[in-house]
């Protein structure tokens, strides 16, 4: 399974891909937010990896900057 087809298996987007959930603005900032505090180190591994991938940082980047 690569990082795009995890699901979260818990809170706000629980059974939803990385993918899924990085399609809107909010839910990319949901996956930022919870890559700063989740103690699950599987979970956590996933996201940082998946959050690092060059579009998804550039993207990432630009809704931080406000830009």
């Amino acid at each position: 399974m690569n990082n795009c087809d995890f699901k979260l298996p818990f809170g706000k987007y629980k059974g939803q891909t990385l993918d899924d959930v990085a399609k809107y603005d909010e839910g990319l900032l949901y996956l930022d937010w919870l890559l700063g505090c989740c103690r699950r180190g599987d979970v956590k591994a996933k996201l940082q990896a998946y959050l690092l991938q060059p579009a998804i940082a550039a993207e990432l980047r630009r809704l931080v900057d406000g830009g």
